[in-house]
């Protein structure tokens, strides 16, 4: 979570002219513990200011920062991606694997992604030789009837 929190920051304070030494943001996060069928699935839900918080000359003001191109969340997703798998393998958790690249196919436009998004949502693999296969079926319990009659 720190790893994502510093990556964003960092993106907006330097996104609107400054250095992380003269400006700073904030965030709130919510870490949800369950998808939407109760399954773990440990997430966090981030909301940062659209702007940075910087003093100058004894006065606090807020300066506001444009939203992110795709570029830029390109960006701060491929960073992201790059320091958890660094910090990772730094602690000996995983060991990389030049060889075989999970997923790594073009992302040509803003509609590559919803692919991906969609398989998330329906609880499908969204690539490999099983693609398309749901992993989590789910099936909503039928509802509790009260079979006792009130006298």
């Amino acid at each position: 979570m720190q790893i994502i929190h510093r990556t964003i920051s960092t993106d907006i304070i330097h996104r609107t002219g400054y250095l992380k030494k003269q400006a700073k943001t904030g965030a709130v996060t919510y870490i949800q513990r369950f998808g939407s069928a109760l399954n773990l699935n440990i997430h966090f839900h981030m909301l940062f200011l659209e702007g940075v918080i910087t003093e100058e000359r004894g006065q606090t003001k807020f300066k506001l920062v444009k939203a992110p191109s795709h570029s830029d969340m390109e960006q701060i997703v491929d960073n992201i991606s790059h320091r958890i798998a660094a910090y990772l393998e730094k602690a000996g958790l995983i060991q990389r694997d030049m060889d075989n690249a999970f997923l790594d196919f073009p992302m040509d436009d803003e509609n590559s992604l919803l692919p991906l998004q969609a398989a998330s949502v329906s609880y499908r693999i969204a690539w490999g030789q099983i693609w398309a296969k749901k992993y989590l079926p789910y099936k909503p319990c039928p509802p509790k009837t009260n079979n006792t009659t009130d006298n």
